[in-house]
């Protein structure tokens, strides 16, 4: 069989699953049509075309896979097909049909491929569910169809007038037709995402190089524009939105985002290296609004920030682009600026009669401030100085009043400096910087050759680098990282190191030996070979992955889990003589990766557990407490073991002929794949003393309901199926207990 014919299964409504061969490489046309019980259906890779109508009607159908071999999409080919919530259109697919997903009511998103060219009208006439677009990147421009008006010939709205669109990734260049806009019949242009008033987000692609002039006609809800990075010039319309965050990733053909007063945030990034006259002309007007220009500006236009208020950070080296008064920033009304630490100068004119000016910051790199810059500030109040050497000024940067008014703030290292300098010693008041926090360097080394040299702020976020790619080996981390991740108050080395790349699926543990593996890595096959010298005397378990209870009752063996630690005063003297380590049997589930057990056999000799589909961990040797009144007890796991002089010097316990014992001398140590106790006082001094007089012994319990002995924490007139904890307080219920020993009717409760 090579393909299905037309009408194939056509109103085949009891049909609930089909299995379609590998031969098949064409579905045809109604080929399904009204198969109303058809839920799943699996398309083989090998079919190139799905007919139209091949799906018309299948409400029942909740899940489709459409193969990368498929090329086109029919007309109508899942019209109503109202259980699909979603669909992945293949990146082969190169032409979606007329009404192709029409009244898919479940769809919520849809995402369209680059090597789509072309999308048939009415292709989701009805999608009321969508609420997330993606047109992918791409170089060829998607051509779109229209959504037909019936009862007006000749009419039409855009391809997603019945999506409720909140979100919208542009990734290619449209073309689409457009009609003269008709209010007294039919609103709009046609366009192909105008009227979508629940449209918020916009991410236009870089490869986008012209918006048309009603693409966004009349959307009125967009808030937030992204326009990635890119070298490319975008040409785009004036838009009249109530547009409250912009990115801007790319130099703009004109003015388009002029009177936008909604406007309270605009990032200009990087890629950008001009800034169109007028281009934010009477926008940014609220006094909270923050403007950030990006490193690599070299000009921008006449009145380009006319009006604007709030905070402008400017990272680019104001030098040429301000060459004359009626430069960017003419007419504009900042009442901070900020000039970032890549800056080295800033122009004449830069900030000249900026009335609304109060505080500005200068950058640790400014090292020349030229003519006039800061005249006509006649408001400004303070200036926060980073270079730790004094930037130098003509005389005429400052008005005289600046200096009475002004106080500078600058590095204490460096005050001396600047009440010397030149133009500096003017300003009447001068103190150091509070807020003022040195560079450090941040060294990434790998192999003891340095990688990079970043320099940092101290109490900057530490943003790691990435690591040089080595074939066949993984990169592990950078050691020696902040665990805040803070740059701290001194030069930083970190190491960065590697593993081999882990390819081989089967893996052998044998009880006892060192492991290392620095990944995870998931086996086909695991085999864990353990020797039990007596049986059921309980051995300690630490392994790098988890161990099913089903596996475990099958070779025999029983696992526990440590639970809690008791201390006793078992001759009335006062002090602790013996403590119990309580542990739980586990009966369901499986045993988490690097974590202490207690393991046991029911005989005698060598068991080899053989696990398939296995995840190992990479190796981490963690210690979990526990505690009492007096004492801290610290598990610890090792894949290395532990020499006998340091358990034995450190009073260390580890599991021995089926119970806690302390090493009695330094002759024997500790193997590898086991966890061992160390006890410390409260305050976290060594408890020498304590440990060595301690007998600690092990005891499991049950999850069950039994009679117990402890009556003192009986409350008087306790209800039926009232909770208490051993201290006695009342608990509600038993639905979210934590794990421990509770008394419910007189009765011991357990929670695992």
């Amino acid at each position: 069989v090579t393909s299905i014919g037309v009408s194939a299964f056509y109103g085949c409504t009891g049909l609930t699953n089909i299995e379609i061969p590998n031969s098949v490489t064409s579905i045809g046309v109604s080929a399904f049509y009204g198969c109303t019980g058809l839920t799943n259906i699996e398309i083989p890779n090998g079919v190139t075309s799905i007919g139209g109508s091949a799906f018309y009607g299948c409400t029942g159908l909740t899940n489709i896979e459409i193969p990368n071999s498929v090329t086109s999409i029919g007309g109508s080919a899942f019209y109503g097909c109202t259980g699909l919530t979603s669909i992945e259109i293949p990146s082969g697919v190169t032409s979606i049909g007329e009404g192709a997903f029409r009244d898919c009511t479940g769809l919520t998103s849809i995402e369209i491929p680059s090597s789509v060219t072309s999308i048939g009208d009415n292709a989701f006439y009805g999608c009321t569910g969508i609420k997330d677009i993606r047109i992918e990147n791409g170089e060829t421009t998607l051509s779109l169809g229209k959504h037909t008006i019936p009862q007006y010939s000749g009419y039409f709205y855009g391809t997603f007038r019945d999506c409720p669109v909140e979100t919208l990734y542009l990734g290619r260049n449209l073309s689409y037709s457009t009609r003269s806009n008709d209010y007294s019949r039919v609103p709009g242009y046609g366009a192909p995402f105008e009227y979508l008033t629940t449209l918020r987000n916009v991410t236009i692609g870089n490869c986008v190089t012209r918006i048309e002039t009603y693409t966004f006609y009349n959307s009125t809800g967009i808030t937030d524009i992204v326009i990635e990075d890119g070298a490319k010039t975008l040409s785009m319309p004036s838009l009249s939105i109530p547009l409250e965050t912009l990115y801007l990733g790319r130099n703009m053909s004109s003015t388009q985002f002029a009177n936008m007063s909604t406007l309270t945030s605009l990032t200009i990034g990087d890629s950008v290296t001009s800034i169109n006259a007028k281009a934010f002309y009477k926008s940014l007007t609220a006094e909270n609004s923050t403007v950030t220009i990006g490193k690599n500006v070299t000009e921008i236009g006449d009145s380009a920030f006319f009006n604007s208020k709030g905070t402008l950070t400017i990272n680019s080296n104001i030098d040429n682009f301000l060459s004359s008064e009626e430069g960017g920033f003419s007419g504009a009304k900042f009442s901070e600026i900020v000039v970032g630490d890549s800056v080295e100068r800033i122009c004449k004119f830069a900030f000249a009669d900026m009335t609304t000016l109060r505080k500005i910051t200068l950058g640790k790199s400014v090292n020349r401030v030229l003519t006039k810059a800061f005249t006509g500030c006649i408001h400004l109040t303070e200036m926060y100085c980073k270079p730790t050497t004094p930037p130098a000024c003509v005389s005429t940067v400052f008005d005289e009043d600046t200096y009475l008014d002004c106080t500078v703030f600058v590095p204490d290292e460096s005050l001396d400096k600047y009440q010397t300098a030149n133009v500096w010693r003017n300003f009447f008041d001068m103190d150091v910087n509070p807020d003022y926090r040195p560079d450090h360097k941040l060294i990434y080394r790998i192999d003891g050759s340095i990688v990079q040299s970043v320099t940092l702020e101290e109490g900057a976020t530490i943003t790691p680098i990435e690591a040089p790619e080595r074939e066949g080996y993984t990169f592990l981390g950078w050691s020696g990282l902040p665990d805040d991740m803070v740059m701290p108050d001194h030069d930083l080395s970190v190491i960065g190191s590697y593993a081999e790349t882990i390819t081989a699926t089967e893996l052998a543990v044998n009880d006892g030996d060192v492991i290392s593996f620095p990944l995870a890595h998931t086996y086909e096959t695991v085999n864990y070979s353990r020797t039990f010298s007596s049986a059921d005397k309980w051995q300690a378990l630490y392994v790098p992955f988890s161990i099913p209870i089903d596996t475990l009752d099958k070779y025999g063996l029983e696992v526990a889990e440590l639970n809690d630690t008791h201390m006793y005063d078992t001759d009335d003297d006062g002090e602790f003589d013996q403590t119990t380590l309580e542990f739980l049997y586990l009966k369901r589930g499986a045993t988490e990766p690097n974590y202490p057990y207690l393991i046991k056999s029911a005989s005698a000799g060598d068991v080899t557990l053989t696990m398939t589909d296995v995840e190992v961990k990479a190796t981490e040797e963690t210690e979990i407490e526990c505690s009492t009144t007096r004492a801290v007890f610290k598990i610890r796991g090792t894949y290395a073991g532990v020499s006998g002089a340091v358990m034995y010097a450190n009073n260390y316990y580890a599991m021995g002929g089926g119970t806690l014992v302390r090493m009695a001398n330094a002759d024997s140590g500790l193997k590898p794949q086991r966890w061992y106790l160390a006890v410390e006082n409260k305050d976290g001094s060594p408890a020498e003393s304590l440990a060595a007089m301690m007998r600690i012994s092990i005891d499991g319990i049950e999850i069950e309901e039994s009679e117990t002995a402890i009556s003192e924490v009986n409350a008087i007139g306790q209800k039926h199926d009232e909770v208490y904890t051993l201290d006695g307080r009342r608990v509600n219920g038993t639905a979210a207990l934590k794990s421990g020993l509770y008394v419910k009717n007189h009765k011991k409760l357990f929670v695992r």
